[in-house]
């Protein structure tokens, strides 16, 4: 099946054309249904995608099935994906058109009630889906869940590693969302109803589409939740497939302060919290200098 991100007239498909778009029913198949659909979008990711498949498929859950969209890699990717032998996997292929097209060519084609995302360079401990799915189990009205997770930063030829440890209740987790996203992307699993409610991932945007999906799930009603536990270690490096520089990074910033407001009016936080898009902006923004004559000032920042 070929994502659809533009109707029959080429024109790019709106929120509510995708809304619909999402409720196709997947390809036939036969089995049980899965739980979970774990969900891949991966582009030239030679380098670290057999580790993160590898993850994935040694989970202590076993109700899920491991859907890989490869959009349209040129490298060995596509290889290193047939060379798995392994029945939870199933790859889709599609020419290249960004991770938002990718990941809404997924959820189409998704058999889970619930689609837990990884990127092709991270990975997912052991326990992560039946930590998440417990979450999500026990609370029906949450619509996506996160984690605690590492970072590893190996760009420039140095290598870091922190925790990172967002707010796990649903109250804290909207109040940090005009602040800044305090769910990552390969942290998440949500229900996949609730993302084909709102119609995907915005297919217009090529950054923060995770951060601007879940606002409009939060807008609609469902809660939050973070687990506070480390599950996942997300991967940070020069050989990223959807990265960006220069004026792409500029126009990022404007569109999380555009999300941060967003989230202000739409997910019932107190007034105060309306004026932290603007303030990450800026923050986003200076200069390097000036970020470390504050941090001296003021050595939380």
């Amino acid at each position: 099946m070929s994502s659809k991100r533009f109707n029959t007239q080429g024109t790019l498909l709106g929120i509510e054309e995708l809304r619909m778009a999402m409720t196709e029913t997947p390809s036939e198949w036969s089995g049980q249904e899965p739980v979970v659909t774990v969900l891949m979008a991966v582009y030239n990711g030679e380098t670290f995608v057999e580790s993160a498949i590898e993850s994935v498929l040694d989970q202590t859950f076993s109700e899920f099935e491991f859907l890989v969209v490869d959009d349209g890699s040129t490298d060995d990717t596509p290889e290193i994906l047939d060379g798995i032998d392994d029945p939870r996997l199933r790859v889709v292929r599609q020419e290249n058109q960004g991770q938002a097209a990718a990941l809404n060519h997924g959820l189409r084609q998704a058999r889970g009630e619930y689609i837990a995302r990884i990127d092709d360079d991270d990975i997912a401990y052991q326990e992560r889906l039946e930590r998440q799915v417990a979450v999500l189990e026990g609370d029906k009205r949450i619509g996506v869940v996160g984690s605690w997770h590492e970072r590893t930063n190996t760009e420039g030829g140095t290598e870091e590693t922190w925790t990172r440890r967002p707010p796990v209740t649903d109250d804290a987790i909207r109040r940090e969302f005009p602040i800044r996203n305090p769910i990552a992307h390969s942290t998440a699993t949500f229900q996949r109803d609730a993302a084909q409610t709102v119609g995907g991932y915005d297919e217009t945007i090529d950054s923060c589409i995770d951060y601007d999906l879940w606002v409009r799930i939060g807008a609609a009603g469902y809660r939050f939740a973070n687990v506070d536990e480390v599950v996942c270690r997300i991967i940070q490096h020069d050989e990223s497939s959807y990265r960006f520089n220069g004026w792409d990074q500029i126009k990022h910033y404007l569109r999380s302060l555009r999300i941060g407001w967003r989230a202000a009016r739409t997910l019932g936080v107190p007034v105060r919290y309306h004026l932290w898009p603007a303030i990450m902006f800026l923050w986003a923004i200076l200069p390097s200098p000036m970020k470390t004559l504050v941090r001296r000032v003021r050595p939380t920042c």
